[in-house]
């Protein structure tokens, strides 16, 4: 079972009125190699979509950039027609990490072919 470390800080720990960071190893893995970290650096939030490394334990691949469901044919009836679906920069209420997204296109198109039209 993977829980807490017994010295994470769950809430602003602030020290001389700046958050420094209160742990004792470094690494991006709970069971990875143990090195000390004792260098006071100044301390953020830890974010799924701040996290690019997927061997850490808060990647969150559910974040990298969702797709959308398809529209309906632009078309009600025959071979001209063309859906669309675009890509989110929301999950969950949480922005995704644009920086996975930039190589990728924010909408996709393809053709549509319905029943032929009834004259």
């Amino acid at each position: 079972m993977l829980g807490p470390s017994p010295n994470w800080i769950t809430d602003n720990y602030e020290e001389l009125h700046h958050p420094i960071d209160a742990g004792t190893d470094i690494g991006i893995q709970y069971d990875g190699p143990k090195r000390p970290e004792n260098s006071h650096k100044p301390i953020a939030p830890i974010v799924s979509s701040n996290i690019t490394d997927n061997r850490s334990s808060f990647y969150d691949n559910d974040l990298s950039c969702p797709m959308v469901t398809w529209s309906e044919c632009s078309v009600t009836c025959g071979r001209n027609g063309i859906r669309r679906r675009t890509r989110t920069l929301l999950s969950n209420h949480r922005a995704v990490d644009q920086h996975r997204c930039q190589s990728l296109p924010l909408e996709e198109t393809q053709p549509c072919y319905l029943n032929l039209c009834r004259m």
